[in-house]
C-alpha cells in the first residue's frame, strides 16, 4: 500500500481520496458502536461490586453464600464475557466483509505515510529544510487515534475504549524511538490506588484494560515514562487465619505499543503507576489553575512515550493543553496535547 502511484492523475487522486474517507467514516462507526459496549460493560461491573459487597456481608453473617446472588453474579459475568467478544471482534477481529479498527488503522497509517512521503519527495526538491527533531517524529501522522484508547473495564477479558474523534493515533508507530506509536488519556496527581491502614484499599481496584502511566527506570534512554493497559488483577491470597499484614494486590501490565519491542507483561503495585482518567470531563483546568511556565509530564503527540514539558496554555472547551516539551524550546510551533494525557511532574 506504501507504494500505492500518487502521480498527477486527477481520477487516481480523488479515488485515493474518497478511500481514506471511506474508512474513516467506518472506523467512526465502529468506535460508537464500541463506546456503547464500553458503556454496557462499565455497567454491568459497577453491578458485580454491589453484589460483591452483599455477598461478603451476607457470609459473614449467615457464613455461606447467598445462592440468588451467586445465580446473578454468574450471568452478569456471562453478559460481561460476551460484550467484551464484541468489542473485541470489532477492534482486532476480521471478517470477509470489513475490516477491523486495528486493520483499518493501519491502512489509513499507510495510505497517509505514502501521501507523505511524497509531499516530503517535492518539498526536499525544492531546498526545504529537514525536521528540528527527527527522533520524535511520526510515521504515520494524521490519521491516527486511540486503539487503547479502545480498551476500557471488563472483568477478564480485555475491554477496549475508542475514543475516535481529533486524533486517531495510538499504536500504529513503527519507529524504534516508539515515535509512531499513538497518543492516550488521563491524569492522577495521585497514585492509582492507595491502601489505608487495615491494608485494605480506599480506592476501587483498577478494572482490567485501564490505562496507566508507567515511569521509566533509571537506565532508559527514551522519555520519562510509557502509556500501560492493565491486562490482569493479581489478587494476593487470602489467610483469615494470618496475623501478618495483608500484600498489596498487583496488576500485570502491558505496553500499550500494539508492536512495541519490550518484554512483557510486567507486574507492578499500585505505588508504581498512575492511573490515566477515561475522559476529560471533570478534569481541573490545568492551564488556569497551574499558570505559565508550570512543569508537566505529557505523552509526546503520535506516541505512547510521556516526556518533561513546559506549559504554554490551553483550551479548556477543547479539553487540549499547549506544552513545549523539553528539547524542543527553540521550536516554532508547541505541541497539543489531550488534558488527561498530562500529569504532574510531580517525580517518582
Amino acid at each position: 500500500m506504501a507504494a500505492r502511484n500518487r502521480g498527477p492523475r486527477s481520477g487516481q487522486v480523488k479515488d485515493d481520496a474518497n478511500e481514506e474517507r471511506n474508512l474513516w467514516n467506518q472506523l467512526r462507526q465502529d468506535a460508537k458502536k464500541v463506546d456503547t459496549l464500553v458503556a454496557k460493560s462499565d455497567e454491568i461491573m459497577m453491578k458485580v461490586e454491589q453484589l460483591d459487597r452483599e455477598q461478603e456481608e451476607h457470609k459473614a453473617r449467615y457464613g455461606s453464600d447467598n445462592p440468588d446472588i451467586d445465580d446473578q453474579l454468574e450471568k452478569l459475568h456471562r453478559d460481561n464475557v460476551r460484550l467484551c467478544s464484541q468489542i473485541e471482534e470489532l477492534t482486532t477481529g476480521e471478517s470477509d466483509t470489513q475490516l477491523s479498527i486495528t486493520s483499518s488503522l493501519e491502512l489509513l497509517a499507510a495510505l497517509r505515510e505514502s501521501s507523505e512521503a511524497d509531499v516530503a519527495s517535492r518539498t526536499a526538491s525544492s531546498g526545504s529544510k529537514p525536521s528540528r527533531n527527527p527522533k520524535r517524529k511520526s510515521e504515520a501522522t494524521s490519521v491516527q487515534d486511540d486503539r487503547e484508547s479502545i480498551v476500557a473495564d471488563s472483568p477478564g477479558v480485555p475491554s477496549p475504549k475508542v475514543a475516535v474523534s481529533k486524533d486517531v493515533s495510538r499504536l500504529m508507530g513503527k519507529t524504534s524511538s516508539r515515535a509512531g506509536s499513538v497518543p492516550a488519556t488521563r491524569e492522577a496527581s495521585v497514585k492509582a490506588e492507595e491502601r489505608d491502614g487495615d491494608g485494605k484499599t480506599s480506592l476501587p481496584r483498577l478494572p482490567i484494560g485501564t490505562e496507566v502511566f508507567y515511569r521509566n527506570k533509571k537506565s532508559s534512554p527514551e522519555g520519562e515514562g510509557m502509556l500501560y493497559i492493565v491486562t490482569s488483577i493479581l489478587d494476593p491470597p487470602s489467610n483469615p487465619s494470618s496475623t501478618a499484614p495483608p500484600k498489596p494486590r498487583r496488576y500485570e501490565i502491558k505496553d500499550a505499543d500494539a508492536e512495541s519491542t519490550n518484554p512483557g507483561p510486567i507486574k507492578a503495585y499500585p505505588r508504581d503507576i498512575i492511573q490515566i482518567p477515561q475522559s476529560n470531563a471533570n478534569l481541573p483546568d490545568i492551564a488556569g489553575v497551574a499558570g505559565h511556565g508550570k512543569r508537566v509530564l505529557a505523552l509526546y503527540p503520535d506516541t505512547t512515550t510521556f516526556y518533561k514539558a513546559e506549559l504554554i496554555g490551553g483550551n479548556p472547551s477543547e479539553g487540549y493543553v499547549k506544552l513545549r516539551f523539553e528539547g524542543e524550546e527553540n521550536d516554532v510551533v508547541d505541541k497539543e496535547v489531550e488534558r488527561r494525557y498530562v500529569l504532574p511532574d510531580v517525580g517518582k
